[in-house]
């Protein structure tokens, strides 16, 4: 039982490791968002908006605070998970219940991000073939 736990956060460790590599090389400045901050700043001055009402940068936008949510609900599931198993005191139990939600949790979590990144993966496909 304690090696199939210990796999689990490993696995999951690692899972987060290879998904915040990827978010951080997505987040390196590129000379078009350097030029596009230039830009903003003197935008504002001139009283122009900087702000685009694009439906697709909105749905980014819920979709990237939907995602930081899921984070911080996984976190606080463990957490319990954690504190519920710790507190268990050896009851066979509650160490399962225990176990079982921090184990739920994981797997949520990664469903909820391989969704995520098979639609990421269709709409680009998508786009392209459409030539957009």
């Amino acid at each position: 039982m304690a090696k199939k736990f210990l796999v689990i956060i490993i696995l999951t460790i690692l899972f987060c490791g290879l998904f915040s590599f990827v978010v951080v090389n997505a987040a390196e400045e590129t000379a078009q968002d350097k030029a596009l901050k230039g830009l903003d700043k003197t935008a504002i001055p001139a009283g122009f908006s900087t702000e685009t009402k694009d439906p697709s940068l909105v749905i980014g936008k819920m979709i990237k605070a939907m995602l930081g949510a899921l984070g911080i609900v996984f976190l606080i599931i463990t957490v319990y998970g954690g504190v519920q198993w710790m507190t268990a005191a050896g009851a066979p139990d509650d160490v399962k219940q225990a176990r079982n939600m921090i184990i739920e949790g994981a797997i949520g979590l990664a469903v909820c991000l391989a969704s995520y990144s098979f639609a990421y993966y269709a709409v680009k496909q998508l786009s392209e073939a459409a030539g957009m």
